[in-house]
């Protein structure tokens, strides 16, 4: 599990206005079965042992385990305190997947559990606007995006609060959007769905499956709306589950070194931060030389 707050968004450069406070989770993979006292080499499911290995009720650092709802709840609550104190006014909370224990057996568990660890962040969090991504565990079986793919309609009812129509829309075909929150026109929020642009997914990886040309075309719609918004001069914020990297993304995905490498250079000085899984999660850098593909070729391979 890793929660990473309170976390100040730093600006990619000088001219990039102070976007405020955010909380940013990833990674969390709460398992709604997890039992303590069962083994952690067993994932920390299954039945109570009486040996050395036993989970605990908060979670183990040893082990197969995730993250028990005890210790998510935990957190959640301490994010309420913090983000009702005098001291502290925060503006989002991003999500950026994997929201699930790794092994749940159904695709109506994975998209339960999601709805569940949603709904906990929501009530306590009541106003605070909600974003997140898909993660590569986030279906059944884990790495496996078919396109079209059904589950989207149910994480868009789970994000149906924060997504205006057009983004609903977006989600329901394949897992992504761009918006503005309420009253904030100044940002723009783009979360892509990086399982379309990594090998894991083996359908992506098949040249003649519709999800391996879906990748392209989201990335011509990650390109549009780049430059929409660059021409409002907003702030932008890039979502994503994946870092761009090779090993990772198909080699023609790279935003380091393919045709969409134009639009990041000219979308540097609006560019806040990007949101990927990594050892350092927000990147920034303080001076304008920095490009924005060199940008993305810094990121930490997960």
């Amino acid at each position: 599990m890793r929660i990473y707050a309170p976390l100040v968004a730093l600006p990619l450069v000088a001219e990039c206005a102070s976007p405020g406070k955010i909380w940013h989770f990833t990674d969390i993979h709460v398992d709604p079965i997890y039992i303590v006292g069962s083994d952690i080499y067993a994932y920390c499911n299954g039945n109570v042992t009486d040996g050395v290995n036993k989970a605990g009720a908060w979670g183990e650092p040893a082990g197969d385990c995730a993250t028990p709802l005890k210790l998510y709840n935990s957190a959640v609550n301490f994010m309420n305190s913090r983000t009702n104190s005098d001291d502290s006014n925060f503006d989002f909370v991003f999500f950026t997947g994997d929201y699930t224990q790794a092994g749940l057996p159904t695709q109506g568990d994975v998209i339960n559990t999601i709805a569940r660890t949603w709904s906990i962040l929501e009530d306590a969090l009541p106003g605070m606007p909600l974003y997140g991504c898909v993660g590569n565990h986030d279906s059944y079986p884990g790495n496996q995006f078919p396109y079209p793919f059904d589950l989207y309609y149910s994480i868009a009812a789970v994000w149906d609060n924060f997504l205006p129509p057009d983004s609903k829309k977006t989600v329901e075909d394949g897992g992504y959007y761009s918006l503005s929150p309420p009253n904030r026109d100044e940002v723009r929020i783009i979360s892509i769905n990086t399982m379309y642009l990594v090998n894991l997914n083996s359908h992506v990886t098949d040249e003649d499956d519709p999800a391996h040309a879906f990748g392209y075309t989201m990335l011509d719609w990650f390109e549009s709306e780049l430059k929409l918004a660059t021409s409002k001069n907003q702030n932008i914020y890039v979502l994503g589950h994946i870092p761009p990297h090779a090993g990772f993304w198909l080699d023609d995905h790279l935003l380091v070194s393919s045709q969409h490498d134009a639009p990041g250079e000219r979308v540097a000085k609006t560019l806040c931060s990007l949101k990927f899984v990594s050892k350092s999660i927000l990147k920034h850098c303080p001076c304008t030389s920095r490009t924005f593909s060199n940008f993305l070729s810094s990121a930490t391979k997960i």
